[in-house]
């Protein structure tokens, strides 16, 4: 009963049919219109469309805006049950009525003053709800609002609904009129996108002093404007810099590391030290045959050893090079399945990601170190023909 006392109407429905169970709404809604506070202002709120979303949700999210432009004190709204029995007592067939002109039709039955439509879509991740309020005498569009969350539906429900409310009931003048023609919210500039490499890969990157991860690095919600860009990665010099970012644009950038000067310098010294122990020990001279000169022994064993160990180690750089690259295009792979999962699953990617990065790295230390050594003991093998 008291539900029912909270309906009103502000003036009498344009196809009005006599009979006991209109009237008697009629003369309740009445009723309570006289009791309530002038200031009020009489509306229904239609089903919201569901675009991207199931009507059975949207129907919900419907129902609470309808409870939450209640709360807010400053409209009569009409219960959804008793604008279906009104419409089905008037024979109004509302179903797929979505046009604002039919949403009109539909107001002049109900006999509001206004009339809330709307949609609740889905579009990726995200969420949004556009409402718009007619005029019932004058079908025109009073007063437009939307409000968009990268959430859960739960979410829209809990936050994005009472969000709308609030702006409607805000946008209320003294008389509880809806402000004519507000103008609408300007739009907040959509993000940009980031795309960050490094060679090698699996450095660690911080965005705006942020620890990001490691490269490759992407990232699609990136505010527009500059962003302080550093990037740190053992046994290479540390790069800062600044990018910056425009409105739905995407920025991708490769950044070439060099090699600190104590990590050549480490490697040199590496290459000294397997050079001094790759010289072959001194030849012994036995008289040439016929005559009284000292004539040289060679010795086939440091040829034979010194290729094969320059053979084996650069076959072993040129398979972890190749396991190397296996990573990197793993990098990518991973990456296009992140995009296609909706941007999902973000700690199991970054969690994948970090773990063949570092395989990188380990498969280009070693990689190094093989084409170091082959080169060492192919200069032995060379040096070996002389003795």
């Amino acid at each position: 009963m008291m539900e029912t006392l909270r309906l009103h109407f502000s003036r009498a429905p344009v196809r009005l049919k006599s009979s006991f169970l209109y009237n008697g709404l009629l003369l309740l809604n009445l009723f309570a219109l006289g009791a309530s506070s002038q200031t009020k202002t009489n509306i229904a709120v239609s089903d919201l469309v569901g675009r991207g979303v199931d009507q059975e949700s949207a129907a919900i999210v419907s129902d609470r805006l309808r409870t939450n432009l209640f709360k807010a004190g400053t409209f009569n709204v009409l219960e959804r049950q008793s604008m279906q029995d009104i419409l089905k007592e008037q024979g109004f067939q509302h179903a797929g009525c979505t046009s604002d002109q039919c949403l009109v039709e539909i107001g002049q039955v109900l006999g509001v003053s206004q009339i809330v439509a709307g949609t609740v879509g889905k579009l990726g991740s995200m969420y949004t709800l556009d409402i718009r309020i007619i005029d019932v005498r004058t079908a025109q569009i009073i007063y437009t609002t939307s409000v968009d969350c990268r959430c859960s539906i739960e979410d829209v429900l809990t936050k994005s609904v009472p969000s709308i409310a609030e702006k409607i009931a805000a946008s209320t003048g003294k008389s509880g009129a809806v402000a004519s023609m507000a103008p609408p919210e300007a739009p907040s500039p959509a993000p940009g996108s980031l795309r960050v490499r490094t060679v090698p890969p699996g450095a660690r990157i911080f965005v705006d002093k942020v620890d990001n991860g490691v490269t490759p690095y992407s990232r699609d919600t990136l505010d527009a404007g500059s962003h302080s860009l550093a990037i740190q990665l053992d046994g290479y010099n540390g790069l800062d810099t600044v990018v910056s970012v425009s409105s739905g644009e995407q920025v991708a950038d490769t950044f070439n590391l060099n090699h600190t000067k104590v990590w050549k310098d480490s490697v040199e010294s590496a290459g000294r030290t397997a050079a001094e122990a790759a010289k072959p020990a001194p030849v012994k001279t036995v008289a040439a045959k016929g005559s009284g000169e000292p004539r040289k022994k060679h010795s086939v064993a440091p040829k034979i050893v010194f290729g094969l160990l320059a053979a084996g180690s650069a076959v072993a750089g040129v398979v972890f090079n190749s396991m190397e690259q296996d990573r990197i295009n793993h990098d990518a792979d991973l990456k296009k399945q992140y995009v296609n999962s909706g941007y999902s699953n973000t700690s199991d990617y970054q969690g994948q990601l970090n773990t063949n990065a570092a395989d990188a790295r380990n498969f280009n230390t070693i990689r190094n170190v093989c084409y170091i050594a082959a080169g060492v003991f192919a200069a032995g093998f060379a040096i070996s023909f002389a003795f």
